[in-house]
């Protein structure tokens, strides 16, 4: 996904749109059914799936970085060596976090530039090693007040409400349909346009407003649809909202919960990247993700530990007859291994995506995903969709594409805005005289008079 070098980048460039696009939808399609068969036929509990989609993404996204090579990126010229050093903040002293980096050894970061080192200022690996913090250490230092360095205050908060916008999202899939889960996550822009607006990061207008309304209200519409929609296929497929003592109400919440959590998932995440510690020219998207989902695994591992120890003790005696693996045991393993492949990659060809197109048209995309992923599974475990579901999924595309269309409008309206300031902020017109007042410029209209 991120490529090293000059033929790195010729090989990404071999990949197709439309081809990266396929595999995002497939890939979300596979991670979201065999999510749903291990949770269901296979009984494992949110955190267990969790941890171990983390710990199989980790290990993918190491190989990954361990396969790149050496060598110069022709848009940066910076050198790529796989796994960085875990980004850190300092604190205190007369370096502030936002002037000191940890910059992989052939930088030096001065004066806000990033800026390659002679040949002979390289530090040598022995040096570099014994000064880059472990991600443990990392972490533990962030309650230690008289450490003045620890990991990222921006990149440890992305990476939490990464991994609960996950786990949330497990629990949605325990407890409800895959077609119903990824209805109610189509309400995610409602909650990244509130999350942004309560942090001052983006002011909505009345049609902004307006068509995020209807988002909402075309989920609640198809939302409500779901109530009739699981028959015996899909009781029987195990896709049914299969946990009769939670309402509606409740399930709704669960996966409003995953969609809050991912909203600030990713405004920590741009605020990480607005940071020296954060440029991508130091954290690439693959070790932004391995550490990610390193911290997510470091998170949850204790308490997946703790509160799931009678159940794995309960399946290992179920797995095991006269020494021999079942051949149960031998699908789940191949299963979860399909699952925490799936489930990288696809975030992997959403990011790939992302840098090739807009984001604009990556959200439109995503959204038209969804409706993918709700027909697929919807298809593929038995479930009827109803008029209504196809009513409100229909209000809600409609809201989208609305909220999209007013965004972009006023986005160009900005953006004139700041080109007429940079022409025109030095100078005042006399409104009595009639006369342009300020310093001389080619830019002033002709004929007139300027003191």
């Amino acid at each position: 996904v991120n490529g090293n070098g000059a033929s790195s980048s010729k090989s990404n460039s071999k990949v197709s749109i439309p081809v990266a696009v396929l595999l995002w939808y497939s890939l979300g399609v596979m991670s979201i059914v065999s999510s749903k068969l291990l949770l269901s036929t296979y009984g494992v509990p949110p955190f267990v799936l969790t941890v171990q989609q983390l710990i199989i993404g980790m290990t993918l996204l190491r190989t990954l970085l361990e396969m790149q090579t050496s060598g110069e990126n022709d848009k940066d010229r910076l050198l790529r060596r796989g796994l960085q050093p875990v980004p850190m903040q300092f604190g205190g002293g007369p370096s502030s976090p936002d002037t000191r980096t940890n910059c992989p050894e052939s930088y030096d970061y001065e004066a806000g530039v990033l800026k390659r080192k002679t040949i002979n200022a390289v530090d040598t690996p022995g040096n570099v090693s014994s000064n880059n913090a472990s991600i443990l250490s990392a972490i533990f230092a962030l309650v230690q007040t008289s450490n003045r360095s620890h990991i990222h205050n921006q990149l440890f908060l992305a990476s939490i409400y990464f991994t609960l916008g996950f786990l949330f999202t497990n629990f949605g899939f325990q407890s409800g349909s895959a077609a119903f889960v990824e209805t109610v996550k189509a309400a995610e822009p409602f909650t990244s346009a509130t999350v942004a607006v309560l942090w001052g990061i983006e002011r909505l207008g009345k049609e902004e407003v307006t068509s995020l309304t209807g988002v909402v209200a075309g989920v609640v519409l198809s939302t409500l649809g779901h109530r009739g929609s699981g028959g015996k296929a899909a009781a029987a497929n195990g896709d049914a909202l299969e946990i009769p003592s939670q309402s509606l109400a409740t399930k709704c919440l669960i996966v409003m919960l995953s969609n809050l959590c991912f909203s600030f998932r990713g405004l920590h995440q741009k605020l990480f990247r607005a940071t020296p510690q954060g440029n991508a020219s130091i954290v690439d998207d693959l070790n932004l993700q391995y550490r990610m989902q390193q911290i997510g695994v470091l998170m949850l591992i204790l308490p997946t530990i703790l509160g799931n120890t009678s159940w794995a003790l309960i399946k290992l005696k179920s797995v095991s007859i006269g020494g021999s693996v079942t051949k149960q045991a031998i699908e789940y393993i191949l299963l979860s291994l399909v699952n925490g492949l799936a489930f990288t990659s696809y975030n992997l060809a959403s990011t790939h995506v992302l840098t090739r197109i807009s984001v604009v048209h990556h959200a439109a995309l995503n959204c038209i995903r969804r409706i993918f992923a709700i027909v697929v599974t919807s298809m593929m475990f038995g479930l009827k969709i109803t008029l209504l579901q196809v009513a409100g999924i229909g209000i809600a595309v409609s809201g989208f594409f609305s909220y999209i269309h007013f965004k972009m409008k006023k986005e160009v309206k900005d953006r004139r805005r700041k080109e007429m300031w940079k022409k025109w902020g030095g100078f005042i017109r006399d409104a009595k005289s009639g006369k342009w007042i300020g310093k001389s410029s080619s830019l002033l209209p002709v004929n007139t008079t300027v003191k």
